[in-house]
């Protein structure tokens, strides 16, 4: 039986359900764009800091050195955009306070530096990082969209570490209807914890 567990988190906890987030968000839509994942899978992992390290384990390979600027390497860069791009926008829909400055550089100067392959011009990449950004927020507000990142958050936040094949079957299910409790985001900003997944 399904069961929702609210309580108040702890400071490390509460850094890891963001992180779960932020690394949902990097795996739905590489999922949603048809990019294979590796073996790996994703993983929040802590860090000495006591902060959470938002890690992904390659849904790409090599991504920068496969890219060429034909028209096919075009619509591979802006997909791999949009997936480092996923993670930040599911942890501001999640809970923007859970940011920190860094979070959002990091992610743009990873975006800046696929895009500057195609737009080297300095006047082309805001603009085109705000297109795919757009992009990105309007899968995530799709119903089934935040209702996978709802789903693969929960699990991220209970085992840590989810591999390829975890993550595909998870969204798998929740696309079909099957995955009865999901991690809710209430309105007023407390944190309820699902810690059963499935029927």
């Amino acid at each position: 039986m399904d069961r929702m567990v609210k309580r108040k988190l702890s400071r490390s906890e509460a850094q890891e359900e963001a992180a779960a987030f932020h690394e949902a968000g990097h795996a739905f839509l590489a999922w949603d764009l048809n990019i294979p994942f590796s073996r790996k899978g994703v993983a929040i992992l802590p860090q000495r800091e006591g902060h959470c390290s938002l890690r992904r384990q390659r849904a790409l390979e090599d991504v920068h050195q496969a890219m060429n600027v034909s028209g096919k390497g075009r619509l591979r860069m802006e997909r791999a955009v949009q997936v480092c791009l996923a993670g930040i926008e599911a942890q501001q829909r999640y809970r923007p306070s859970s940011i920190e400055d860094w979070h959002g550089t990091e992610v743009y100067h990873q975006a800046v530096s696929l895009i500057g392959h195609f737009s080297p011009h300095p006047r082309e990449l805001a603009p085109y990082v705000e297109l795919l950004r757009i992009r990105v927020q309007i899968r995530l507000e799709a119903q089934y969209g935040w209702k996978c990142v709802e789903t693969l958050a929960a699990a991220l936040f209970e085992k840590k570490a989810l591999s390829g094949g975890e993550i595909t079957n998870l969204i798998e299910t929740a696309m079909s209807g099957k995955c009865v409790q999901l991690l809710a985001v209430p309105a007023n900003g407390s944190s309820p914890l699902a810690l059963s997944l499935s029927a």
